[in-house]
């Protein structure tokens, strides 16, 4: 947990030169490159052929990529800019839940008992973890 607020605090404090998109898209192209050559050492590219991938499959890639690259950044980054880094570092914990429920309501994911306990215990455990912050912040 502590890794992820000093990531959150230093670039709230620390902005990068040049426009926030411009930013955001060279971090797509080096997830690019890196997704690339993982694929190359663990041999998946050579089986990889384009006609092989379904429309439905393509449109969930271009989803994640606008949705859950370029519009969460954004909101992450004016968010960071309004609220404390310790609430806006709970992102990472509550879009996995945000992603299960988005995925059973939108594509008909079915959602089993194990995943509904992870996401309670996601949820409890952000609670406590911020309202021990809150807590130790007012003292």
């Amino acid at each position: 947990m502590h890794r992820f607020k000093i990531k959150y605090l230093y670039f709230k404090y620390h902005h990068t030169q040049g426009s926030l998109y411009l930013n955001l898209g060279w971090q797509l192209i080096g997830g690019v490159f890196s997704c690339m050559l993982v694929s190359l050492f663990t041999h998946e590219w050579f089986d990889f052929a384009f006609s092989k991938i379904s429309v439905q499959s393509w449109l969930a890639v271009f989803y994640l990529a606008f949705a859950g690259s370029i519009i969460a950044f954004s909101c992450y980054n004016w968010l960071l800019k309004k609220k404390p880094a310790a609430i806006v570092g709970t992102y990472a914990y509550i879009n996995p839940v945000i992603a299960v429920l988005v995925g059973s309501l939108l594509a008909n994911e079915h959602i089993y008992i194990n995943q509904i306990a992870g996401m309670i215990i996601i949820l409890i455990s952000a609670y406590l973890i911020n309202k021990a912050d809150t807590q130790a912040n007012s003292v």
